[in-house]
């Protein structure tokens, strides 16, 4: 919840004693503590407190706050649990002067009466803004003043005045006096020169003469100093007996003969024999030192004091050629190098017993490199080729991306291999990379093909024409391995069938050679002599006889077939006569000997009726149709042919199963005549006439010449009920012309129009009423009984009856209007949603509006009675959509006793209508719990586009759920504003009393500021008068001063 803290404006400083640990008590703060909607916050609170003075926290602490009945509260602060770490005491907080502690950052410097802040938070909320502690109100006896305490000022002593006793007295004691006077310094005085202070007497000794005003420093660290000859720019030097003024060293070194014992190092510079060191300056190790001498840094890499010493180490003299360098481990000494050392190589070789490492050092001036028969030589492995110039030429490695061995050639990297690296030309290529490829078999010789450095050995098949040597297929090789071994074969074929040559060779069969007593058996069987393909010409034919001979004959003659005679064989045409049976109809014959039988047997026909029809290709059967079918051409049928139900009409009546059409299918009309005159007639347009040709206008057009006017007679012969349209009446009241509608039956009039337009429905004869004039509809009652009389009846007999059905509509129109002619209309649909006992009704006025093309609802009465105006679907017994007016003096009654007129709304509140009366409880507490909003409606057509203030439903709802209704249909929620008037008065009657407490209160402490603000007054009046003793005492002082001088140099001090 939001607290807000209303604040007192009365905040007393209190000073505490200085260097507490806690502050104690530094000023009073006082408040009202409340919530987000002004509600008194009464329960228990944690609140913090902080000093700050920019953003430095010079103090906070915590407390725990009880508030009173209406929020209020007042605490210490500086009593309350510290949680700052600054340790500041109250004169720093409130210090004016010097550097005060910051909780978390580092300290901050004080300078003058600087304003402080408070800064208040509630359960770790801040309140905002945080409130300003100016000088002003301020303790009334100051501890402190200007961050000064009063031990430091003069001591005032009331028990002392300034008579002529006590001045003697302080004359008397002229060396404490003179003492106090000299100690004075500036506008501060401490507490120890204003009350104990001694100043010192005599001549001053030591490396300081004189008196205490005419000091002179004579010497330094108890050396004198010599001044003769001090000018500008001058130095003090110590010469060996005092300090002397002497000219500052600007290039050379003092005294370099002096510092030779002392093993100086002495800088050397180009511009002057020795002096500082500069950029361009050379130390030299020569200088203040001893032959062999030399500076040692310490172990701290100090320069310690040089004491002279021989330096060791340096090297021996007396070396001879060939000698090396060798240490015995404190001294140097050349010796020979030893020929049976075997750790060392000598110059004229030997056996390594190790590997030799050269680091990254070359080996140059080498002759042959001879390898072990099982050694191999290692060249570096390189994954790239490295980047050579052309003094690298001649230089090997292997490159163990592309195992391969490569060489520098002095501008490119050249790869040796079995590719052929390095060949100046192989069979006429000169490329410095060359490769094999792959065998092929062309030509007819075994060559080599070589082109763009790429090689290929051409070894030609065996069996290639003009080979000589070659492969040997593996077709060939496997023919060739399956041959009989020599001597096992057939070389060729003597006798009756001969054969020669190699491979496939002809045989050839002797003339005559083959005879019966050649063949096994001794006979040649008739399988043994067929014949295949066609013999032409005159041996066309060959027959065996029964003595196994063969003939051999020819017909010439087409059609001719071979027929045997006594004589033997002869060609000639068939001759029927000769068959010894009926011909199958399977081998073209009509497998019958009679003309009957032949077409019995030829005929596809199976049943009684049964048609046979050609066909695209060839006859086919057209099955007999049924009963009264008749057989009509039909190009869509294979046959051509169709059976078909006749659609004609017949004398006596048809039996179609469905509905029948008599009439025309082109634009000409359809007459019916009796005894040769036309007694029907139908136009092309569909127009009927009866008793006259039909007219082009009129759908049904009667024609009689019947006395009596009777042009139509309707009979029931079931309810022997018999009407008839006159153009005449029964009775001559309505005039010859007269149109009536005749219940024969009854002999009444149940229609009737006459002569002046006029309509009149139901009734009598006798009690027919008509109004004079066109357009005019009566109905009229029998007039004998009380009931409903004059109904008009509208009925819509739809066989399914569904929602939004239609019960009838009436429609008022103009028929010339422009646009639209339907002005106004009443029409009445089915409602709900039906049941057993089917839909309900609802009626509806629609208008057409001024200027427009379509008609709206504009009043509708539905099937549960409720009424809308200006809207389509009601939901309630009286729905208005748009403004309503009473007109004056009239009201607008609810239940009897709320009433809404011109003079505004009233709601029912008699006493003698209630019970259960309670006051209502915390209505301001309520109240504050309401947002009062803005807003503008989603639906401008219900609601207008004007913007809107009030409230949200749904949040009333939560504080005041009387006031809310939420319809029961849409559950839109809406709000009683009048009923707000009962807490909104109760609200007012606590906020008043709140008021008036606080008034109280504010009263109170106008009267304590005031009691402050009178104690301010007496204070200024006190410290003015204060301001004024001191500004005396001033004055005396200034007074005393002077005497004393005076007297001071009376005496010749």
């Amino acid at each position: 919840m939001k607290k807000t803290l209303s604040i007192s404006t009365l905040l007393i400083l209190l000073v505490n004693t200085a260097f507490a640990v806690s502050p104690g008590s530094l000023l009073t703060y006082e408040g009202l503590l409340t919530d987000s909607t002004g509600t008194p916050i009464t329960t228990t609170q944690t609140v913090g407190f902080q000093i700050l003075y920019g953003a430095c926290v010079m103090y906070s602490e915590t407390q725990s706050v009880v508030p009173g009945s209406a929020g209020e509260f007042s605490v210490i602060v500086g009593t309350g649990t510290r949680t700052d770490t600054t340790n500041n005491t109250a004169d720093r907080i409130f210090a004016s002067t010097g550097s005060v502690n910051c909780n978390g950052s580092s300290a901050a410097t004080m300078t003058g009466f600087t304003t402080r802040a408070l800064r208040i938070t509630v359960n770790g909320v801040d309140l905002t803004p945080d409130v300003q502690i100016g000088n002003i109100p301020v303790s009334i006896n100051s501890q402190k003043l200007a961050d000064k305490g009063a031990s430091e000022f003069l001591q005032v002593n009331a028990s002392q005045t300034t008579t002529q006793a006590n001045l003697e007295s302080i004359l008397s004691r002229y060396t404490t006096l003179n003492s106090l006077i000299s100690a004075y310094a500036g506008n501060t005085l401490t507490a120890q020169s204003a009350q104990t202070a001694v100043n010192f007497t005599g001549a001053l000794t030591g490396d300081v003469s004189g008196t205490q005003t005419t000091t002179s420093v004579d010497k330094i660290k108890g050396v004198a100093i010599d001044t003769t000859g001090i000018a500008t720019g001058k130095v003090l030097k110590y010469d060996g007996a005092k300090w002397a003024v002497a000219d500052d060293a600007t290039g050379t070194s003092p005294g370099d003969a002096s510092y030779t014992a002392k093993g100086l190092v002495q800088p050397m510079t180009d511009a002057a024999t020795s002096g500082i060191l500069i950029s361009s300056g050379v130390i030299k190790v020569n200088y203040g030192t001893s032959a062999n001498q030399i500076v040692k840094l310490d172990a701290s890499a100090k320069l310690p004091a040089v004491d002279g010493s021989q330096l060791t180490g340096i090297l021996p003299t007396g070396a001879s050629a060939g000698q090396v360098l060798t240490s015995s481990g404190s001294t140097l000494s050349w010796t020979t190098p030893s020929t049976t050392d075997t750790t060392k190589l000598p110059l004229a070789g030997g056996t390594m017993s190790g590997p030799i490492n050269m680091g990254s050092f070359n080996i140059t001036n080498v002759g042959f490199i001879t390898m072990n028969p099982s050694s191999q030589l290692h060249l570096s492995n390189n994954s790239v080729d490295p980047s050579l110039s052309t003094a690298d030429k001649g230089k090997v490695w292997f490159n163990s991306t592309s195992n391969q061995i490569k060489y520098w050639d002095g501008s490119a990297t050249q790869t040796l291999g079995i590719a052929g690296a390095g060949l100046t030309s192989l069979n006429g290529q000169t490329g410095s990379s060359q490769t094999f490829g792959t065998p092929t078999t062309a030509g007819t010789s075994l060559s080599w093909s070589s082109t763009s450095n790429n090689h290929v050995l051409n070894i030609p098949l065996a069996s290639t024409t003009g080979v000589t040597a070659g492969l040997l297929s593996k077709t060939d090789y496997d023919a060739f391995s399956a041959k009989q071994a020599a001597g096992n074969y057939i070389s060729s074929l003597t006798g009756d069938i001969t054969a020669t040559g190699p491979g496939a060779a002809a045989a050839t069969i002797s003339n005559s050679v083959i005879t019966s007593a050649k063949i096994v058996d001794g006979t040649i069987l008739g399988t043994d002599m067929n014949f295949t393909g066609m013999v032409n010409a005159t041996a066309g034919i060959v027959i065996q006889d029964s003595t196994g001979k063969f003939s051999s004959f020819a017909c010439s003659t087409t059609g001719h077939v071979p027929t045997w005679t006594v004589t033997g064989w002869i060609c000639s045409a068939l001759d029927p006569a000769n068959l010894s049976a009926v011909v199958p109809i399977t081998k073209g014959g009509t497998g019958a000997s009679t003309a009957s039988g032949a077409f019995t047997a030829l005929s596809p026909m199976t049943a009684k009726g049964d048609l046979i029809s050609y066909s695209s290709s060839a006859p086919s059967v057209l099955a007999v149709g049924t009963t009264g079918q008749i057989l009509t051409a039909d190009s869509a049928q294979a046959t051509g042919l169709k059976w078909a139900t006749p659609t004609f009409f017949a004398n006596g009546g048809n039996t179609f199963g469905a509905d029948a059409t008599l009439g025309l299918t082109d634009g000409y009309g359809l007459s019916i005549k009796t005894n040769s005159a036309t007694r029907l007639h139908i136009n092309a347009a569909g127009n009927v006439g009866i008793g006259s040709t039909a007219n082009s206008n009129v759908p049904l057009t009667l024609s009689s010449s019947l006395a009596g006017g009777t042009t139509l007679h309707l009979v029931n012969t079931n309810s022997s009920r018999n009407y008839s349209f006159n153009t005449g009446s029964l009775s001559s009241t309505y005039g010859a012309s007269a149109f009536a509608l005749n219940d024969e039956t009854a002999g009444k009039t149940r229609f009737l129009i006459d002569t002046n337009g006029a309509a009149s429905l139901g009734g009598t004869i006798t009690n027919m009423i008509a109004a004079a004039g066109p357009g005019v509809l009566t109905l009229n009652g029998p007039g004998t009984t009380t009931s409903d009389t004059g109904v008009l009846e509208m009925n819509n007999n739809i066989a399914t009856v569904a929602a939004g059905t239609s019960g009838g509509k009436v429609t008022f129109n103009a028929y010339n209007n422009l646009g639209s002619k339907n002005l106004a209309s009443i029409q009445v649909l089915t409602d709900g949603s039906g049941g057993a006992n089917g839909y309900g009704g609802r009626i509806m006025f629609t208008t057409k509006a001024d200027n427009s093309t379509s008609q709206g609802i504009n009043f509708i009465m539905t099937s549960t009675g409720n009424v809308g105006i200006g809207t389509g679907v009601p939901s309630y017994r009286l729905d208005v959509s748009g403004d309503a007016n009473l007109s004056t003096g009239s009201v607008y009654r609810i239940a009897g006793t709320q009433i809404c007129s011109s003079s505004g709304c009233t709601s029912s509140s008699d006493r003698r209508l209630k019970e259960n009366i309670q006051p209502l409880q915390n209505s301001l507490e309520n109240i504050l719990k309401l947002d009062a909003v803005s807003y503008n409606y989603i639906d401008t057509a219900r609601f207008g586009d004007k913007h809107q203030v009030g409230v949200i439903a749904q949040d009333v709802e939560k504080i005041y759920p009387e006031v809310v209704v939420t319809d029961e249909k849409t559950g839109m929620k809406a709000v009683a504003y009048d009923h707000l008037v009962a807490p909104l008065i109760e609200a007012v009657k606590s906020l008043y009393y709140k008021v008036t407490a606080s008034e109280e209160k504010i009263a109170e402490h106008d009267r304590r500021i005031a009691s402050v603000e009178e104690q301010k007054n007496l204070d200024r009046t006190e410290i003015e008068k204060l301001k004024n003793e001191n500004e005396a005492l001033r004055k005396q002082n200034e007074n005393l001063q002077k005497d004393l001088n005076l007297i001071k140099s009376k005496l010749g001090l």
